[in-house]
């Protein structure tokens, strides 16, 4: 499998949640993404998609639409 690269990102930091009987501070990971380009590759507002993980890989996997209709139609840049 051929993937081309879309964007280079950084993973960011949530509000450190409190956890345990102490409420001890616990950063937790954010990963953030949005752009036109997921229309272009079908994962368009309101598609439901599945994360599949391995070492330091993440695959998306767009699936159904949440709702009867999707919310905005998909846009292709014709250039």
């Amino acid at each position: 499998m051929k993937l081309k690269l879309i964007k280079i990102n950084t993973v960011l930091v949530r509000r450190p949640s409190m956890t345990g009987k102490y409420g001890k501070q616990k950063l937790v990971p954010l990963i953030c993404f949005s752009g036109l380009c997921l229309n272009v590759y079908g994962f368009e507002v309101g598609r439901r998609f599945e994360v599949y993980a391995q070492t330091d890989r993440l695959v998306l996997k767009a699936k159904e639409f949440k709702y009867k209709n999707p919310i905005i139609k998909k846009e292709v840049n014709k250039k």
